[in-house]
């Protein structure tokens, strides 16, 4: 004899499941569908989202301007380049850090061509206002006599400042890595660092809002030592950690990275 299709007693293997024990599965299977979903929509809303950085990875350029060593290997363009559609809109760059493949400075690539004319092929790196190029081969001498663009300083003299925030290497951070900050991305701006890439300071909160362009968290100084110089000494135990700065400012510009003049032994970590 059949058992009554409401009874509450239930087979596993039967495939005439009670009426009650059917209820009760479609109450859990909802309640759980919708704690999920409304767990995974706070996940969603409660994390950060990724940096506007911008790389063309796969996609050169053929560029041409000055190569300069002041301070860090940049190139100082003939012609003003636009910023990519990804970029919020803003001056055009007049200066790109030059960056090798990988984790590797352009210092020893360039060595030979301060201040010469040049053709450069690479790859475009670009956050906000400010920009770099990752070299696909070493740069050209050119026939080019045309004067680079020479950007405009908008401080007539460094200013000493105290700032808070992060050091990180300024090729992740600018779009080659995303995240290219944080305790997360630590190991591979350390790497960064070590092997020439010019370490910046992210800047929280930005303390020149009035005249910065861009909001704060995408706010960079290039480090230097207090000659205007690269740092020799390790940062690799501040990356990732909030520290404070205390340095000599120079505003390069609103299509140039600003200089932050520092003493290394002068980093402090913060809370």
């Amino acid at each position: 004899m059949t058992a009554p299709r409401d009874h509450p007693f239930y087979v596993g293997y039967r495939t005439d499941n009670p009426v009650t024990q059917s209820r009760f599965t479609r109450r859990i299977a909802a309640t759980v569908c919708c704690a999920a979903l409304t767990i995974g929509t706070a996940l969603a809303l409660l994390m950060q989202p990724f940096d506007k950085g911008v790389f063309e990875f796969g996609s050169a350029r053929t560029l041409t301007g000055r190569i300069s060593l002041d301070g860090q290997p940049r190139l100082l363009l003939d012609a003003p380049l636009d910023r990519p559609d990804a970029i919020e809109p803003g001056a055009p760059y007049s200066e790109l850090l030059l960056v090798q493949l990988g984790k590797f400075g352009a210092a020893a690539a360039v060595a030979e061509l301060d201040g010469a004319s040049v053709e450069v092929r690479g790859t475009l790196i670009a956050k906000g206002p400010n920009a770099m190029l990752e070299l696909a081969e070493t740069p050209t001498r050119s026939s080019n006599l045309a004067p680079a663009l020479r950007p405009q300083s908008t401080d007539a003299q460094p200013r000493l400042v105290t700032l808070v925030g992060e050091i990180v290497d300024s090729k992740c951070f600018l779009g080659v890595m995303k995240p290219g900050r944080g305790k997360s991305h630590r190991s591979c701006a350390a790497l960064c660092l070590e092997g020439g890439i010019p370490p910046a300071f992210l800047v929280r909160p930005d303390p020149l809002a009035s005249g910065a362009s861009g909001p704060a968290d995408q706010w960079i100084a290039l480090l230097l030592n207090p000659e205007g110089q690269p740092i020799t000494e390790d940062l690799a135990s501040f990356v990732g950690y909030p520290v404070q700065i205390k340095g000599y400012f120079e505003d390069g510009g609103a299509s140039t990275v600003p200089r932050l003049l520092i003493d290394p032994k002068e980093i402090k970590p913060t809370e």
